[in-house]
């Protein structure tokens, strides 16, 4: 079981500019990890990866902006490496929910000799998107528009190996549900899913990292109740990413619908929301795992802080992870079970099936 501190109060608290090199080097030195939720992180992230990296600081982040993050492999991996600091992006609902759950269902198949030859996901979630969020997407259309940023690799710095210059030759092919249909798998109406190519980009790297497979497929696809709410919100999502990648609608929706930077959903709201992700994994000789995942919040804010905080955690206070070597990890190449078994004692619950039986935890 976790324990949990009842001294919070009495910790000190240290401020560093995002962009003071020095101040933030005194920060890193300081402490064994940082948990950083400073977004848009594509303009104001970087200067801190890079002094973790080089103080051999651990640290973890909520961004779900992909290019950043294949710049930060690019760019600090090897340092990270060599200052064994484990660097891990993506530690809410961008990606550990997907991420984990593919740990668990891989381990499993691995047990029973096999390997992870797909993976499917079904997610029901309800919940609205924070300010903070809607520029992380406005910064991040502005980051492809403007072009993807050579780097010095030359190959996709998401298929790299720990510490190394060369990729991994273990494949991923990523499917999304691109629109309305019925899922044979699931027995329910699904859609596209707004987060599923950043979740997807996460279990492509930690195959390459843990090696699930030399080939699996990867799928993911939203959750609807009925034809009719799956229409209706399709119908809204084509609307909304239609007018978001026009300038002028997109000025008008930032001044006067949306909102704005540290505005979202009431404390109310936020205890009504959920997301439960229900996995299903085929082995390479046949077996079957079912898992699912439930946060009894909302994921995008009281679910993602306690997610952030449990990845530092697990870092700083967990064994199993002070062994892995540093570099630019997922949560299930840096965390590990460790991470899974942290957040079900805070709060989520996660069965597992194999053949059709459950297994107890």
């Amino acid at each position: 079981m976790v324990k949990v501190n009842s001294d919070c109060d009495k910790i000190p608290i240290l401020i560093a500019d995002s962009n003071n090199v020095d101040e933030l080097t005194r920060l890193a030195e300081k402490t064994r990890v940082v948990v950083s939720t400073v977004g848009p992180f594509t303009r104001y992230g970087t200067p801190l990866v890079a002094v973790c990296a080089n103080s051999g600081t651990n640290y973890c982040d909520i961004t779900g902006e992909v290019h950043w993050v294949r710049q930060m492999i690019d760019k600090y991996d090897a340092i990270a490496n060599q200052t064994g600091a484990k660097l891990i992006s993506c530690c809410g609902c961008d990606c550990i929910p997907w991420d984990i759950c593919t740990l668990m269902i891989a381990d499993e198949l691995k047990a029973k000799g096999e390997d992870l030859s797909k993976v499917h996901f079904f997610d029901e979630m309800y919940g609205s998107a924070s300010g903070g969020t809607l520029e992380t997407v406005f910064e991040s259309i502005n980051a492809v528009q403007g072009g993807h940023k050579k780097n010095s690799l030359g190959f996709d710095p998401i298929l790299k190996l720990n510490g190394k210059d060369s990729k991994s030759e273990n494949s991923c092919k990523i499917e999304y549900q691109t629109r309305l249909g019925f899922s044979a798998v699931h027995k329910t109406w699904v859609g596209f899913f707004v987060m599923a190519m950043v979740n997807a980009q996460a279990v492509r790297r930690s195959n390459c990292l843990l090696g699930y497979s030399p080939r699996m497929s990867y799928y993911e696809g939203l959750v609807f109740s009925n034809f009719l709410h799956g229409f209706n919100t399709t119908m809204e999502l084509i609307i909304f990413g239609t007018l978001i990648f026009l300038p002028p609608a997109q000025w008008f929706l930032r001044q006067y619908i949306l909102p704005k930077p540290g505005e979202g959903p009431s404390e109310k709201d936020q205890k009504d929301y959920f997301l439960r992700v229900i996995g299903y994994g085929t082995g390479s000789k046949g077996s079957k795992v079912k898992s699912t995942l439930y946060y009894p919040n909302d994921a995008g804010y009281v679910d993602t802080a306690r997610m952030l905080v449990e990845s530092g955690l697990s870092l700083a206070l967990e064994e199993s992870t002070q062994k892995i070597p540093g570099g630019y990890h997922t949560t299930a190449s840096g965390c590990g079970k460790v991470l899974m078994e942290r957040l079900v004692d805070t709060g989520c619950t996660f069965d597992i099936e194999i053949n059709g039986n459950k297994k107890d935890n």
